[in-house]
């Protein structure tokens, strides 16, 4: 019995191939391998253009080095200047919807990330994250991956080098108001070991800081400002 189930199986293969055969010759079509679609969500526009650009080129950079140019296709969707909110959504739904992606590289904020994280167990597509870093992400979805550094780091080594290393007793902290930063903020005050004279969550996109600074004492010996972008750190400094 297991003999004839041997030959069956054998003869049932033999069919397959000469029916693909006959198709080929009567046809003359080649079926042609599918390329494996990747989405990657990233800000193209806007002061974090600079972060999308560096993601892009290096998921085309590995794709060439890897000699996978005719097996891999990226598709890259912007998601606006903070990557989060409904630019996110929206690119989201265009990537697993209409291009059927089955992986995400995901090159936005902590914002973007926590922002379709229930919709990637909800759809069951993998997202893959080499930026935020947090606690938040971490536990945020079974089908979301991180592989940037570890925000409980950012947060807790500069706290320890802050006192320790530079000998600074009395900070003041300014956090961008973005998932990212206070997840590191959260670190750092739980680690430092001076005192917290001031302690803002500022707004990240304005272009003047001065009322937050006004409310920064004399006995200051330092400013800590955790930016999610480095642009109100620019219009602080």
């Amino acid at each position: 019995m297991e003999r004839q189930t041997k030959i069956l199986v054998v003869v049932i293969l033999l069919i397959l191939v000469v029916n693909a055969f006959f198709i080929f010759k009567l046809t003359g079509n080649v079926v042609k391998e599918e390329k494996i679609k990747i989405g990657i969500m990233t800000p193209t526009t806007g002061n974090l253009a600079f972060m999308g650009e560096n993601i892009v080129k290096s998921a085309e950079l590995a794709v060439k080095e890897q000699g996978l140019s005719d097996k891999v296709e990226l598709i890259v969707e912007d998601t606006g200047y903070l990557g989060s909110g409904g630019d996110v959504i929206s690119s989201y739904n265009k990537l697993v919807n209409t291009d059927k992606v089955q992986v995400i590289i995901d090159g936005m904020t902590s914002d973007g990330s926590m922002a379709v994280a229930p919709l990637l167990d909800k759809d069951r597509i993998v997202m893959i994250t080499p930026l935020t870093g947090g606690e938040n992400i971490d536990n945020s979805a079974e089908y979301m991956f991180r592989n940037g550094p570890s925000d409980i780091i950012a947060g807790t080594k500069p706290a320890e080098d802050i006192y320790e290393k530079f000998g600074y007793r009395n900070v003041a902290l300014l956090t961008d108001n973005a998932e990212y930063t206070i997840d590191i903020s959260k670190h750092f005050r739980n680690s430092f070991k001076g005192k917290i004279v001031s302690d803002q969550i500022i707004t990240p996109d304005l272009n003047d800081y001065r009322a937050e600074i006004a409310k920064i004492t004399k006995d200051t010996d330092l400013i800590v400002v955790n930016t999610a972008s480095g642009v109100s750190a620019g219009y602080i400094i």
